[in-house]
This record gives structure tokens, C-alpha cells and sequence, in this order.
């Protein structure tokens, strides 16, 4: 199983939702604002600030997945494999990724992190002014660092929010069973 194909598989609870294309059309309205309009948007920004918010968010996503595990044994997650693989081929029904949707916005939320990351650290090590007579790489991507970022921020509460609820619902599952 390869990072490429659980996102693919579990697009529906990653890159292929609404708070991803409202980032995308936001970076986009930013970089038409800057490029036809010259409108700088994000004048005072420190991209070394983002990186210890990167971290963190990195540590807390790797936090919820041990708390998912928690809330899921291995007995649970197998059941959710078998439902995955035996429905498979039914192109009518996008719960047959649900194995997959499982485990796939941890992967989301820690490569927008990790992303944010590397370009804050980036940003912050190199000076890119030098390239400001050829085109605007520097607002390119720091506007794309926050983006990412809120976007990432987002996808993390959204987790969050999701782990939260998956273990109200195998406590009443538990105690329905009794």
C-alpha cells in the first residue's frame, strides 16, 4: 500500500472535499489579486513563525491516529478490511473505501503539515527576493503556506471532530449490545 493510493482510495475524506477547493479558490483570488490587481495581501509574514505550528500540528495528528487506534482495535479494523476488499468492485457504493476513508485524513492532515513545514523552513532559510524580477516566488509561496496551513488546521479539527464522534459511537454500540 503506497501514500498515493490510500488518498486515492480515500479521497472522498481528503483532497476531494469542499475545504479543499474553498482553499484552492482562495489562493487562487490571492495570487489574481497580486498578479493583475498588485495588491499584496500578505505584507508582514515570518515563514519560520509557521514552522513550529507545523510541528505541533504534525505531533497532535500523530496523537489522534494513536487515539483512533485506541478507539478501534485490530478486531474493528479488520472488520472494516473485509467490508473494503468484499465490496471493492461496486462502483455504485463509495462506502467500499471505508477502510480506507479510515486511515486516509490522518495521511491528508500530516502532508499539509509537513508541506507548510518544509516551505515556512524554506522561506525562512533562503532569500528568494532575488528572484522578484522574474516573477513572485516569494508571494507564490507564502501565500501557498498559509493556505496550506489553514487548510490544514482545518482538516485537523475536522479529524479531530470525526475521533470525537467514532467514540461516542462504539460506546453506545458497546452498550446496546448489553
Amino acid at each position: 500500500m503506497s501514500l498515493r493510493k490510500l488518498l486515492v482510495k480515500g479521497r472522498n475524506s481528503t483532497w476531494f472535499t469542499f475545504s479543499t477547493f474553498v482553499a484552492i479558490i482562495i489562493w487562487i483570488t490571492m495570487l489574481i489579486m497580486y498578479f493583475r490587481f498588485h495588491v499584496n495581501v500578505i505584507k508582514n509574514f515570518n515563514a519560520l513563525a509557521l514552522l513550529s505550528v507545523s510541528v505541533s500540528g504534525l505531533s497532535f495528528s500523530m496523537t489522534l491516529l494513536v487515539a483512533l487506534v485506541a478507539i478501534f482495535g485490530s478486531k474493528d479494523m479488520g472488520t472494516f478490511y473485509k467490508w473494503s476488499e468484499k465490496y471493492k468492485n461496486d462502483k455504485s457504493d463509495d462506502s467500499r473505501f471505508v477502510f480506507y476513508d479510515t486511515f486516509a485524513p490522518y495521511a491528508w492532515v500530516a502532508i499539509l503539515f509537513a508541506v507548510t513545514g518544509l516551505i515556512s523552513l524554506f522561506l525562512g532559510t533562503f532569500n528568494l527576493s532575488i528572484f522578484d524580477k522574474f516573477c513572485s516566488v516569494n508571494f507564490v509561496l507564502k501565500s501557498f503556506d498559509i493556505i496550506s496551513l489553514g487548510l490544514a488546521i482545518w482538516s485537523l479539527m475536522d479529524l479531530m471532530i470525526d475521533t470525537i464522534l467514532s467514540r461516542i459511537s462504539k460506546i453506545i454500540r458497546e452498550n446496546r449490545k448489553k
